[in-house]
């Protein structure tokens, strides 16, 4: 065991941890617009992992950062305790309020801790259903579902918006999210919708 290079110890450490995964369960249910959807937030997340994680000699970390490129990016790690680590570069928006980044950040802290550690928080999977679909006039998305969380969050701020500036980087803000794979046309449609008819009110267009 003494005699395992770091990245060896690295693998092996993540390897006992995922044999022990912990079972997240989707226990919280919220409601977007016309859809109730269940989901697991960061909080339970980590409050199921980070302690297994401990166990193996594993740390996960993220900070937002500059890179010298000039790329706005959450810089995500997970790193163990022989020295060796395994992360990247998660984009962040450079547009947007505090509360709008702020989500961003939120939501790719969950995205890569997920993704670096293996965890899977329990819920539907459509086994790639949605990714298959195509639809005449529109770039297919490499998607499952609808970020409802994130869909919940950016319906709740249209209403907040108080000029047709705010609803732009509203607009912005979809577009990004769109384009990661995150919305479905459907919801990017309906929910484009939604913001028209917020400017138009902030406007007062009567239409």
């Amino acid at each position: 065991m003494t005699d395992l290079t770091p990245e060896a110890a690295f693998a092996e450490a993540l390897a006992a941890f995922q044999a022990e995964i912990p079972h997240v369960g989707k226990d919280l249910t919220a409601k977007a617009g016309s859809y109730d959807y269940q989901y697991a937030d960061l909080t339970a997340i980590t409050a199921a992992g980070f302690p297994l994680l401990a166990g193996h000699g594993l740390s996960f970390t993220c900070k937002p950062t500059v890179r010298e490129d000039g790329a706005f990016v959450l810089r995500y790690a997970l790193k163990h305790t022989a020295g060796h680590e395994e992360g990247g570069d998660y984009p962040l928006p450079t547009n947007g309020n505090p509360q709008q980044i702020g989500s961003a950040i939120t939501y790719g802290r969950r995205y890569c801790l997920c993704a670096v550690t293996g965890i899977a928080p329990g819920g539907e999977d459509d086994d790639g259903a949605k990714a298959s679909d195509t639809r005449a006039g529109s770039v297919q998305q490499p998607q499952r579902e609808t970020d409802f969380m994130w869909l919940e969050d950016v319906r709740a701020r249209l209403v907040r918006c108080g000029t047709p500036a705010e609803v732009r980087g509203l607009i912005g803000e979809a577009t990004q999210v769109y384009a990661e794979g995150r919305l479905t046309v459907d919801d990017a449609k309906q929910l484009r919708k939604e913001m028209d008819g917020r400017t138009a009110e902030l406007k007062g267009d009567p239409s």
